[in-house]
């Protein structure tokens, strides 16, 4: 997936604002469930799903310029994106008076830690911070400057300056969408309780 277009420079910009989820069908022999929900009859699918985890749209070109394109309509029409970078968030985190809820994800890599942040069932936990999400590329500053390497899902205090910054959680590695939400609802509660800048 991330050959042809999906490695066009505006196609990584558009995607920016898209939580991307991977998922490996082994051609029909994994995740069948989800071949099934998302019609799957070909290698590679690309679904675009709601905030809900409905699909919309299903790509319909390969050229690097209609798939950035396709991307930024289904941005507008169906939800906010995730900020681009923790600079961004922290903005509108300060003004909101929410945690940032920053993901790390590697290209083309499956992560439990982005299938649980796209789970339905999360939504409303969800709006309750801002999410940040970028790629582990080449060039990363953010990445960089809190020394990620693999898929993370942090959750940072706003206010903080992100070099001095100490994430108020630090998921890695692969965890379940029980625990995930576990650990999300506690550090929420512990930001509200005073824990982080309001």
């Amino acid at each position: 997936m991330s050959a042809g277009a999906f490695s066009d420079k505006a196609v990584i910009e558009a995607s920016a604002k898209i939580l991307c989820v991977f998922v490996d069908c082994d051609w029909g022999k994994k995740n069948n469930d989800l071949s099934e929900k998302f019609q799957v009859r070909g290698y590679p699918t690309v679904a675009f799903c709601d905030p809900d985890g409905n699909v919309v749209a299903k790509l319909q070109s390969r050229d690097p310029a209609a798939v950035a394109a396709q991307i930024a309509d289904v941005v507008k029409q169906y939800g906010k994106a995730a900020f681009e970078n923790f600079e961004k968030a922290s903005v509108y985190a300060k003004e909101s008076k929410k945690p940032v809820l920053y993901l790390f994800t590697k290209p083309g890599i499956n992560s439990s830690l982005a299938a649980a942040v796209a789970d339905p069932s999360l939504k409303e936990l969800l709006e309750l911070f801002v999410v940040a999400q970028s790629e582990l590329i080449k060039g990363n500053a953010d990445a960089k400057a809190l020394s990620i390497t693999d898929s993370a899902l942090l959750v940072l205090d706003p206010a903080a300056e992100l070099a001095k910054a100490k994430p108020l959680l630090k998921l890695t590695g692969k965890k379940d969408l029980k625990e995930v939400k576990k650990q999300l609802e506690a550090v929420l509660l512990k930001f509200t309780d005073g824990g982080g800048d309001k």
